[in-house]
């Protein structure tokens, strides 16, 4: 985004500039500007690591391994609290 012209009106105190006013625009090109940089920071901190490149396709094959290896996680956990009620009403009917 281009940074349109700077309408810049100084507020003084006592002889010296303390505030600065300037147009809606220009201040949403400025953040705009400035979240710009942040991302290219970000992005060149990246090129400093070593980074792991997989594919697209292998990233959803990993991603559905994790999500397929978290069910039967809660699976077992559910069945094992479940296996633990009936133990207990057994326990307490006996």
């Amino acid at each position: 985004m281009r940074i349109p012209p700077l309408h810049l009106q100084l507020i003084y105190d006592k002889g010296r500039p303390t505030r600065a006013v300037i147009d809606i625009e220009a201040l949403e090109a400025l953040l705009e500007a400035a979240e710009d940089l942040d991302d290219i920071e970000y992005l060149n901190s990246l090129k400093e690591e070593d980074l792991e490149v997989v594919s697209f396709d292998e990233y959803l094959r990993e991603s559905q391994r994790r999500r397929e290896a978290e069910q039967i996680a809660r699976s077992k956990q559910s069945d094992s609290k479940n296996a633990k009620k009936v133990r207990d009403r057994h326990r307490k009917a006996g």
